[in-house]
């Protein structure tokens, strides 16, 4: 038979575990919450990293068929 995680136990007041359940899940979701941050962040900045890194080439090319043009 599946048994079921009961909540209500976590809920009440005299409960030795009224405090520490939710305490602990509250410290996941704040940590999860943080990595989703910085992961973000650091998505952002490489794919920001790999549209300089393009564009840097192009201009590279611009200026070198420029260069040789004018010889």
């Amino acid at each position: 038979m599946i048994e079921f995680i009961n909540f209500k136990q976590y809920i009440k007041y005299n409960s030795p575990y009224s405090w520490k359940s939710p305490l602990k899940i509250g410290l996941i979701l704040i940590f999860i919450g943080y990595i989703i941050y910085i992961l973000k962040e650091l998505i952002i900045g490489f794919i920001s990293f790999i549209f300089i890194l393009i564009g840097s080439y192009y201009i590279y090319i611009a200026y070198t068929n420029w260069k040789n043009r004018i010889k």
